[in-house]
């Protein structure tokens, strides 16, 4: 009932991206877009790529996993899905499962989620210019939320992978 596939992550376009060209979220245009995914596919195919992970840059906002950017895939994940379906292979999304923008759906909506540790919020991390990244507590009601939502993509874009990182060790002692 396991069996063994072969997946591609697009991380290591991203990384290329960062180290040979000194490109990382600085203005430039980000690898993760619609044209250079539909290219990768072709090339993943031959190589015998079962699951195509989409790394992050696919999501709008961090922790608002069920909308994809518009900027980067201006019709969602459909072409990709697409795509994917006429090769028989698998879509999979990268999510942080525990991180959400301080502006995102989750944080504005339940602030009562986030990580917490003797009444100060864990962790709250600035990177490349973005917004604030709040930490989420799994042992809390953003667990049945989370899972909610990762259902809700899996309906929506037919991702049948999800790679989970980021998931930072610090402790949670919130009542809640």
């Amino acid at each position: 009932t396991r069996e063994p596939y072969i997946y591609y992550n697009t991380y290591g376009h991203q990384e290329r991206d960062r180290w040979w060209n000194g490109n990382w979220w600085s203005g430039v245009p980000y690898p993760t877009n619609q044209e250079n995914i539909l290219k990768e596919i072709d090339v993943a195919h031959r190589m015998g790529v079962d699951v195509y992970v989409i790394d992050g840059g696919w999501f709008q906002k961090t922790g608002d996993w069920t909308t994809a950017d518009a900027a980067r895939f201006p019709n969602g994940l459909k072409d990709i899905k697409a795509k994917l379906d006429s090769y028989g292979m698998k879509l999979g999304l990268w999510i942080g499962p525990t991180l959400a923008a301080e502006s995102s759906k989750v944080v504005l909506e339940h602030p009562e989620w986030r990580m917490t540790w003797q009444g100060s919020i864990v962790l709250r991390e600035q990177s490349r210019g973005a917004e604030k990244v709040d930490q989420m507590c799994l042992a809390s009601g953003y667990a049945g939320y989370l899972a909610d939502e990762l259902i809700r993509l899996a309906k929506e874009t037919g991702a049948r992978y999800f790679k989970w990182d980021m998931i930072h060790q610090y402790q949670c002692d919130d009542p809640r």
